[in-house]
């Protein structure tokens, strides 16, 4: 594949904010690309190596433009760069860097579901991209946006977000994100389905209320990949214990039968008693009514 201006394009935006990349590997096949200001690490943006096996030094020629393919339009890497700079927008504007100017130029080419992104990016220094755009059509008020989807508030409420990112092929994966955005597993989902299209704007709209589930079938596959989600956040609070029984109690109340069969896989890939995870909840529903001493 021949080396375009446009597979950099997000690289060679983040330079022109004053910041430099920076590439580590994590664990399990994962990397991170690291925002560096003044030598020092201000963010990062942690992504999926394109295969378990793939060395740091190769995600590091494709930044530098020394590898004989550059970075393809399709790969982790390349998402992983427009992450990084929405992480380089947000903290160019929330922290009064003289760059600024060019942080408004680079969010001029942003779409809606860029800016949707980009504003998370900036809630996390308490501020919203409306207080830079205050005439951004492209990003509407709370008022304005569709009655998110109760799975994806169940699995917000406990703390998780929730990305669309590619696999293979019609491929995608539905990841979610901790507190810290690093992925905690993911559920498989498809972007085609019976003459059906979805693409990754298109899910990250349902996902955050600015689009409606229909009847397509494709819409309920990717509905079982978010239940799936929902059952992976389910079980990382209960290990974690960082929500309380009751409040885990009402949400997987309402579960059905496909939920929670994908809740019995989670626990069992945990290794997770399943009785003992049903006993922990209906405990709660029981001492509930205890009459006090």
């Amino acid at each position: 594949m021949a080396i375009t201006e446009n597979n950099y394009e997000f690289v060679k935006d983040i330079e022109s904010l004053g910041y430099t990349i920076q590439a580590t590997s994590s664990s399990g096949g994962w990397n991170r690309l690291h925002l560096i200001e003044d030598g020092e690490r201000v963010n990062f943006h942690q992504f999926r190596g394109e295969s378990f096996n793939q060395r740091i030094s190769e995600v590091r020629q494709h930044l530098a433009g020394t590898s004989t393919d550059g970075i393809k339009s399709d790969s982790y890497l390349y998402y992983a760069t427009q992450g990084l700079l929405l992480k380089a927008v947000a903290h160019t504007l929330a922290t009064d860097r003289p760059q600024a100017a060019m942080a408004h130029t680079i969010m001029a080419k942003f779409n809606a579901a860029t800016n949707h992104i980009l504003d998370k990016e900036l809630k996390v220094y308490g501020k919203s991209v409306h207080e830079y755009s205050p005439n951004l059509t492209g990003v509407r008020y709370p008022s304005a946006v569709h009655e998110k989807n109760l799975l994806v508030e169940q699995i917000e409420a406990m703390g998780y977000d929730l990305q669309v990112k590619p696999s293979s092929g019609k491929n995608l994966r539905l990841y979610v994100l901790d507190a810290d955005k690093n992925p905690i597993g993911y559920s498989g989902t498809t972007s085609t389905e019976d003459g059906q299209t979805r693409t990754i704007d298109d899910l990250m709209a349902r996902i955050e209320g600015r689009a409606r589930f229909t009847d397509a079938k494709i819409d309920k596959t990717f509905m079982d990949a978010i239940k799936g989600a929902r059952a992976i956040a389910l079980v990382d609070v209960y290990q974690k214990n960082t929500m309380s029984k009751p409040e885990m109690l009402k949400i997987a109340k309402g579960f059905d039968e496909k939920s929670l069969q994908l809740l019995q896989e989670k626990l069992s890939l945990k290794g997770i008693d399943a009785g003992k995870f049903q006993n922990d909840l209906r405990e709660v529903k029981q001492n509930k009514h205890k009459p006090k001493m």
